[in-house]
């Protein structure tokens, strides 16, 4: 099993913590492949695939289904690629470099890089989103302090939202109300940027650090893990506030829903493992 060969070869715990300092995103495309073997529950699905991103030096392998045995595709990208969304509407692949301070733009049909994107001397992005309704691709600078505003059809960066020194991290796009949340690491809060008028018009106060973000489409609800507290907020998308907050045993790292399953995931930096939130049975 693709489980028994990356746990082999990897320490879950070692990847995640070097997330920043290491150059090379593998990509492998498995159906009903359990992917980490601590994962807490797992619902397989005849038509579900499951990704798993190792970063591990500088280039994008992507590789078919159940194939451990060569890369079809390596895609160079920048130095120290973190964080990568889809386009829907273009079908391109956004990576960030943080450590060359650019966006890579991957052609989704040919596997190629068709731009990059700059953004400044010592913006380090970290985090991306794709905001479906204005077509704008939205990357969190940390430690620059700012939310750079991608058009996804020039490629071109037409906004830059200041952040004061709040360490933007995480952000994802809510498509219930079109607004973007984005996580701080320094103010123990979460902005949301209205995605009409690319400002801050909201801020969410958290009684510890906000890091992973993701929005449920299910029920509308905004999904933030607290590292390294250990807990996940949950906020409504309605109102913006704080309706939820989910204990853990360990500290909750990353996190991203399943909209097939209407289950939201969530790293375990601690514990090496995978918790599974029922949202309507938590919230």
């Amino acid at each position: 099993m693709l489980s028994d060969f990356l746990t082999a070869k990897y320490s879950f715990s070692v990847l995640d913590y070097f997330l920043y300092f290491i150059n090379e995103i593998t990509v492998y495309l498995g159906e009903n492949d359990m992917v980490l073997n601590s994962i807490t529950k797992l619902k397989t699905r005849k038509a579900t695939i499951f990704f798993l991103i190792l970063v591990i030096p500088s280039l994008i392998h992507i590789l078919p289904e159940n194939a451990l045995a060569a890369v079809v595709t390596a895609v160079p990208v920048g130095s120290g690629p973190i964080d990568v969304a889809f386009d829907s509407a273009n079908g391109d692949i956004y990576v960030t470099n943080h450590s060359s301070n650019s966006v890579s733009v991957i052609n989704g049909t040919t596997n190629t890089v068709v731009a990059t994107i700059h953004l400044g001397s010592f913006s380090y992005p970290s985090g991306v989103a794709f905001d479906s309704a204005n077509g704008d691709i939205y990357v969190t600078n940390y430690p620059f302090n700012s939310v750079s505003v991608i058009n996804g059809t020039t490629n071109t960066v037409v906004a830059t939202i200041p952040f004061g020194s709040l360490y933007p991290s995480g952000v994802a796009f809510d498509s219930a109300n079109g607004d973007i949340y984005v996580t701080t690491l320094n103010s123990h809060s979460v902005l949301v940027i209205n995605g009409i008028t690319n400002t801050v018009v909201t801020t969410i106060p958290f009684g510890s650090s906000a890091f992973g973000v993701a929005f449920d489409s299910a029920n509308g609800d905004i999904y933030v893990t607290n590292y390294p507290f250990n807990s996940v907020s949950v906020i409504n998308g309605t109102t913006n506030t704080v309706v939820a907050t989910i204990p853990f045993s360990s500290s909750a790292f990353g996190v991203a829903f399943d909209s097939a399953n209407e289950d939201i995931y969530v790293t375990n930096h601690s514990s090496n493992s995978v918790s599974v939130i029922q949202a309507h049975s938590c919230c």
